[in-house]
């Protein structure tokens, strides 16, 4: 999702052309549709007479507007926001993002309409991380990782479709984020199951998953840090996040933790809610150590 409003995408759709020529130009600029005809001539072969349609994310300015009646008079020209008068783009440009991030919600919540509710991992780093402003949330390493809610359903495809609880809809709950926390935490244990991974030498290491995907969720549990420190018999973790399918848990600072370290950083996942990450966990809480990319 382009939540960039900074830049305005203007699509020529042209006569006998399978997709539109798409071209970014400055939102703010007088003659952006002009610059992005310009690059249109630049590199297509294409004429004014060939333009059956244009459309821009924004207005266009007067200027642009009698420079598209000249230019393009029997195109049909459509755009999506208004143009503010001056010194109003600050106050457009928040509210223009505002609705392109709910709209983003609503249409990946649409896969997902029945399910069950679960604790969603975020990463402040994700590059859906703005979505958060429009989710009832909890940090769990301040600035740095979150746990929002959702609906997660399994589609035909296979894959994980997610409604996600937002602010909006919470509101119209009548209870409290503890408590639906407290429920998605419930579902979460169910099916969740540990493994113990012994490494000749090394030690043990251990790993979380669930039938019905997302047992990286687990970190949420609020025994986890107990149950895992337990198992391993140190108050010193490494926790891996490859993705959110899976979690990794290690004693710190030993051979099988940098092993956590390594696979989790190297992990193929493409970045959603969750960035592959590495913590350190003790009786003190949980900090970031590492990030993919990062």
């Amino acid at each position: 999702m382009n939540t960039d409003v900074s830049i305005n995408l203007v699509a020529f759709e042209v006569r006998g052309a399978g997709e539109p020529i798409v071209v970014p130009a400055p939102t703010q600029a007088e003659d952006g549709v002009r610059q992005a005809w310009a690059t249109v001539r630049r590199e297509h072969e294409v004429t004014p007479r060939d333009v059956s349609r244009l459309h821009t994310e924004w207005e266009p300015s007067r200027a642009d507007a009698v420079f598209l009646s000249a230019t393009f008079p029997d195109a049909e020209r459509t755009y999506s926001f208004s143009r503010p008068e001056p010194g109003g783009w600050e106050h457009a440009f928040e509210e223009v993002r505002r609705s392109m991030i709910e709209a983003e919600l609503a249409e990946r919540n649409s896969g997902a309409r029945n399910g069950e509710l679960l604790p969603i991992l975020w990463s402040a780093s994700s590059p859906q991380a703005e979505m958060l402003n429009f989710l009832p949330c909890a940090e769990l390493v301040p600035a740095k990782v979150s746990i929002a809610l959702a609906n997660v359903a399994q589609t035909s495809r296979g894959t994980f479709g997610l409604r996600h609880v937002t602010k909006a809809a919470y509101d119209n709950m009548g209870t409290s984020f503890e408590q639906l926390l407290a429920e998605a935490r419930g579902n979460l244990v169910r099916g969740l199951r540990i493994n113990v991974h012994e490494v000749g030498d090394e030690g043990n290491f251990l790993s979380w998953s669930r039938d019905d995907g997302f047992a990286g969720s687990a970190l949420a549990l609020p025994d986890f840090f107990c149950m895992m420190s337990n198992s391993l018999e140190t108050s010193r973790l490494v926790v891996g996040l490859p993705c959110p399918e899976f979690l990794y848990v290690a004693e710190a600072d030993t051979g099988l933790g940098d092993m956590i370290t390594q696979l989790t950083l190297e992990s193929e996942y493409a970045d959603t809610e969750l960035v592959p990450c590495v913590l350190h966990l003790d009786r003190d809480g949980m900090r970031l150590l590492a990030e993919r990319g990062a």
